[in-house]
């Protein structure tokens, strides 16, 4: 038609559900991307896709944490009720197993909503004796030191990543959709940090490997100056590969669209 469509973040198809792409062929003009990688996932369409560099990366976004090694460790389970539901006792365990080992260890919870924060009263409702070692933050856009992380997947991994902060992605499903999941999702990692370097820097922990023990082993882990080194040289990493690779900003990428779009009108 006359109207050009242009759509900006392309929906995960590299993750599940990658027959999406014909049909965002056959809707679209154009599709800016912000991993890298992406670009290769439509290859085999005739859709016009750019590489425009992600959010995160740009001069004016403030990441909400900051490595500091004598800040409380992160505690991060997620925003979604069931998820956090499942996560968050894990994420416990784990830090009660660490903090056993080092009396001193404190803890900061961020939460993105009050409909969250209930769940995780409800859950720390069985852990009383952390009740005085841990700190509950409201994200509010402020920027927090850590010194370590035990985290679920999601956007908000990769806010750690680039900021440095070494720890461990744990991550638990109800068995059922976690077998439809290994059927269904196609990567090799759940963190997108993890994808995008194509290696660990934050180990993962899926179903029975979240162990009390073993998280707790790798917070402690964390907590040491080479972990500390290792994340800030995949920090370094990571920004790299999302700057894009010439002037293809978003807002370029779209003056340009609009631009050819309005060429054809005329």
């Amino acid at each position: 038609g006359e109207i050009g469509v242009s759509y900006y973040i392309s929906p995960q198809i590299w993750a599940w559900k990658a027959k999406r792409r014909f049909k965002m062929e056959r809707v679209l003009d154009r599709l800016g991307v912000i991993f890298p990688f992406e670009v290769e996932c439509f290859s085999d369409t005739h859709l016009p896709v750019e590489f425009v560099g992600h959010p995160f990366v740009r001069q004016t976004h403030h990441l909400p944490f900051v490595y500091d090694g004598a800040a409380p460790v992160l505690l991060l389970p997620g925003s979604r009720s069931a998820a956090v539901g499942r996560i968050f006792p894990i994420l416990l365990d784990g830090f009660r197993y660490a903090r056993a080992k080092r009396p001193g260890l404190r803890a900061r919870v961020i939460y993105p909503s009050a409909r969250i924060k209930d769940v995780l009263d409800g859950v720390m409702a069985e852990y009383a004796e952390l009740h005085e070692c841990i700190e509950f933050v409201p994200n509010e856009g402020q920027q927090l030191p850590a010194s370590a992380v035990l985290m679920s997947s999601g956007t908000m991994s990769l806010s750690v990543a680039m900021s440095a902060i070494p720890g461990a992605i744990a991550y638990r499903l109800n068995s059922l959709s976690y077998w439809l999941g290994r059927i269904l999702v196609k990567v090799r990692y759940i963190g997108i940090s993890n994808l995008l370097l194509e290696h660990p820097l934050h180990p993962e922990y899926i179903q029975g490997a979240a162990t009390p023990q073993s998280l707790g082993q790798e917070l402690l882990r964390a907590c040491e100056p080479e972990a500390s080194r290792e994340a800030k040289k995949g920090a370094a990493e990571l920004r790299a590969l999302l700057l894009p690779s010439s002037r293809a900003t978003a807002a370029d990428w779209l003056a340009r669209g609009m631009a050819e779009d309005s060429a054809i009108i005329r």
